[in-house]
């Protein structure tokens, strides 16, 4: 199922989920495509994270007695934090551009930055258009900022 909903282009659900599923309604069409193209990013780099767990380090807390709840909380959760925390980062990051690029073909009335792309470029107002693209870079860059920052506060060790 991961490899379906990665695979699955979320801007063409937008309008078949504006359409049929959600019936128009909000906002809520644009929020559902972007939870299935960030959740995938987020659940592979978890599981890959937890399935780089070290197997000597497990049988060490085992063999002192260790349960599973704390082999979880002090061994595979921090060993695979950094990889949660890199999910995260990409999935927001795709996440972003779905929600963009949702509310450029959705048509939507509501006025974000996807709206206005296509407004300034029917136009030709190319230094608006511009400035759209660099309020998404923006956008794009201070989430790589704040999850780095937070990658760095928790999982520093890894660095």
């Amino acid at each position: 199922y991961v490899i379906v909903l990665v695979v699955t282009p979320m801007l063409a659900l937008v309008p078949f989920l504006r359409v049929s599923l959600i019936q128009g309604v909000g906002l809520w069409p644009i929020i559902v495509a972007v939870a299935l193209a960030s959740g995938p990013m987020v659940l592979i780099n978890a599981s890959t994270g937890f399935r780089r767990t070290d197997l000597a380090k497990i049988a060490l807390a085992r063999s002192h007695g260790a349960t599973t709840f704390q082999v979880f909380r002090k061994i595979r959760f921090p060993l695979a934090l950094p990889m949660i925390i890199v999910g995260y980062m990409v999935g927001a990051i795709f996440g972003l551009l779905t929600a963009i690029g949702g509310e450029m073909v959705s048509a939507s009335e509501q006025g974000g930055l996807g709206r206005q792309l296509i407004y300034f470029s029917s136009l030709i107002r190319m230094e608006n258009f511009g400035a759209v693209i660099m309020i998404i870079a923006a956008l794009g860059i201070s989430i790589y900022v704040v999850f780095y920052s937070i990658g760095k506060r928790w999982a520093s060790w890894e660095s």
